[in-house]
């Protein structure tokens, strides 16, 4: 399965394809190889592999340094479940499940580093603070390279094929409105209304 990887490294945002049997893996081997980068998300990437576009693959075998993967919350693996398991019937809802992933990527992320605290999932107000990740608001979270920084890379999750080709792949606005990072700001909204509403049942 491929993975894209959506990091910052040198103030540069950037993307890198990985080969691997799950995203905890892919995250985990990323993080191993790149330490000083960013990680922003993980996500699966089933569209083309643009031209120049890196992908590494995880050797057979491989096993992070410490021997075992972080151990999850099982209130956030809760939220993941019922994410995951979420019907989906559009291409819109579909990106926004992918943002609600990473999402939840970066809040293990959080509690595992600390500067989260797992009761922060218990009120809607903290949750939905901890998941903006010191950003006001989800306009200046997408805005600020929180998220996917390319308008191409927001246009191929959130759009149909046949609207992905009338937008010619990102280079024209989704819109007379929003650009692509405020489509994308609406998606976040979304995709943590889910995990809050998730984190309530």
């Amino acid at each position: 399965m491929l993975y894209q990887i959506s990091f910052e490294k040198n103030t540069v945002c950037q993307c890198r394809l990985i080969d691997a049997p799950s995203a905890e893996t892919a995250r985990a081997y990323f993080e191993e190889n790149e330490p000083t980068a960013t990680l922003y998300g993980v996500s699966e990437h089933n569209g083309m592999i643009k031209p120049g576009m890196p992908v590494d693959r995880v050797p057979d075998g491989w096993k992070p340094a410490d021997g075992a993967e972080a151990e999850k919350g099982d209130s956030v693996e809760k939220i993941r479940e019922t994410i995951e398991n979420k019907p989906t019937r559009s291409a819109w809802e579909r990106g926004v499940k992918v943002y609600a992933l990473e999402l939840l990527e970066s809040l293990e992320e959080g509690i595992g580093g600390e500067y989260i605290d797992p009761e922060d999932l218990e009120s809607p107000a903290l949750l939905k603070k901890a998941l903006l990740n010191g950003a006001a608001d989800w306009a200046q979270y997408s805005w600020g390279g929180c998220s996917l920084c390319y308008d191409c890379q927001i246009a191929e999750r959130l759009c149909t094929p046949s609207e992905l080709k009338r937008k010619r792949g990102g280079d024209l606005q989704p819109n007379s409105r929003e650009t692509w990072l405020d489509v994308q700001a609406r998606a976040l909204y979304q995709a943590a209304r889910w995990i809050i509403n998730a984190a309530r049942a």
